[in-house]
């Protein structure tokens, strides 16, 4: 992984062309004191440790990954902080099956990465994962933990986008809200695979569609080339500005009960656990 002095940046899209790109500069590195890398015991390099939530103090860079089951998540998370990704992680079928946290430090600012299921994920409903989600951004928030970015991630390789991968993005859209939509960002993955580029070019357009409830309220569509840079291009550009999530206000403020939710009521119960569950039945595996 490159060190916090060799960052370089890396082209990025705004609404997607692909004869068109432009870059981004860095945003200002924000001031901190050193007690923030003291009393952690975290080390002042890009390689990162987990956590649990209770560590997340309200001076740190909090961004939440969320997407769909084998776009890249935990491998994304990898590349930001140097630990070893799980081969498992590396099939379609889902691994990650709870919220997972890390840390490292970088240009004297820690960053904090959630890591959560796959919505579609087979070994889980997709509210079974929204529940999990649901539950720590609950907690966070009453603990005055408020995310700098939400990333959702979706595979530039393939041809369409499933019933459950559009149903995932509309619960996703319900879990953030237009409000809290400037902080977020909507990355494809896997470019690094792409053997033709005017394919998957059409496919970005074409998500783009599919995404214009949040891109038209501020979110951002990003690509990832499977490289360190490109992930902190991505995180550096969300800049430091922190948002409730309209699911967190939902939950607290306003004390709903997740099926009452904007995204608790997009989410079914056991519609996709229930067919890949009919799929092994009927093969057996």
């Amino acid at each position: 992984m490159a060190s916090s002095g060799s960052w370089v940046p890396v082209g990025e899209t705004t609404r997607v062309s692909n004869a068109t790109r432009s870059s981004h500069s860095r945003p200002p590195m924000r001031s901190t004191s050193s007690p923030l890398l003291r009393d952690r015991g975290v080390a002042s390099t890009p390689l990162g440790v987990p956590i649990s939530s209770s560590e997340i103090e309200p001076s740190d860079v909090v961004i939440l990954v969320s997407g769909t089951t084998g776009s890249g998540i935990s491998n994304f998370i990898s590349k930001l902080t140097g630990i070893a990704e799980d081969p498992r992680t590396h099939d379609l079928t889902s691994y990650t099956t709870d919220v997972r946290v890390y840390a490292c430090v970088r240009d004297r600012q820690r960053f904090v990465f959630v890591d959560t299921p796959g919505f579609n994920a087979t070994k889980l409903s997709q509210r079974a994962v929204l529940r999990k989600a649901a539950k720590w951004l609950k907690s966070t928030y009453q603990n005055a933990i408020k995310l700098t970015g939400v990333i959702y991630m979706c595979r530039i390789t393939d041809t369409y986008s499933s019933r459950a991968e559009q149903q995932s993005f509309r619960i996703f859209y319900g879990m953030c809200g237009r409000k809290a939509a400037g902080q977020v960002r909507l990355v494809t993955t896997m470019w690094d695979q792409v053997d033709d580029d005017t394919s998957a070019w059409q496919r970005q357009n074409r998500l783009e569609i599919e995404w214009e409830s949040l891109l038209s309220a501020g979110a951002l569509c990003r690509q990832f080339y499977n490289t360190s840079e490109s992930a902190w291009e991505i995180v550096y550009g969300l800049g430091y500005q922190r948002k409730v999530l309209l699911l967190q206000r939902e939950l607290v403020d306003e004390r709903r009960k997740l099926k009452k939710t904007t995204a608790g009521m997009r989410a079914p119960e056991n519609e996709v656990l229930n067919f890949f569950s009919g799929i092994r039945k009927l093969f057996k595996f």
